[in-house]
Formats: C-alpha cells, structure tokens, sequence
C-alpha cells in the first residue's frame, strides 16, 4: 500500500477528510448506534465498567519535547515501573510505534504526511 500523492498548498483538511470518509466503509471509531452526530459514548464499554474490570482508572499522559530530549527513554522507564512494579496496565504509544506501525507504508516525504 501506498500513501496518495496530493499538491496540499490550498487543501482544506476538513473538506479533504470528508471526501476521504464517504469513499470508505465505515471506520472502527464510527459508530452505527451513536446516530448521526451522537455521541461515541453508546459503542464503548462504559468507563465504570472498564475500571472495575482491569482495576484501575485510565489516564493519558502526554510528552513533549526536542528530538533527543529523552521522551521515549523516560516513557520507557516509567512503563517498567508501571507494570513491573505496580502490576498496572499500560501501553506505551511513541513515535517509534507510529513510524513502525501504523505508519510504516509511509515515508517521511511531505506528500506521505
């Protein structure tokens, strides 16, 4: 697969993501009982309920900083601790994973952003 190629000096992100969107089947974050415009909260398991059953409350925590600061070494750390010491569940998402994931198909041209 690979990233389409588009001139994005005079794109609007919102019309280009709307055309994008009726030319696909629905994606895993639309959700069908939500209804137009609704809220997604009808087609997640509802937060008690996901809190009672892994134990915990969710959180996101979000790094930033200049390349090389050391961001992914301290998320890395803290995610041992996190699990390994404290028995909690995390997942650690970076930009290695996206480059190595979901992105991977891509390159770092402008055109692939």
């Amino acid at each position: 697969m690979q990233c389409p190629t588009m001139d994005l000096t005079n794109v609007d992100l919102g019309d280009l993501r709307a055309q994008r969107l009726s030319l696909t089947p629905p994606h895993i974050i639309e959700c069908a009982a939500a209804g137009e415009g609704g809220s997604q909260e009808a087609c997640h398991l509802p937060r008690k309920k996901r809190y009672a059953a892994v134990g915990q409350k969710g959180i996101t925590l979000w790094m930033t900083g200049l390349s090389g600061s050391g961001k992914s070494t301290i998320a890395k750390a803290l995610e041992e601790e996190l699990v390994l010491r404290h028995g909690k569940h995390v997942y650690r998402l970076d930009g290695d994973n996206i480059r190595t994931g979901l992105n991977r198909v891509c390159t770092t041209l402008l055109t692939d952003r």
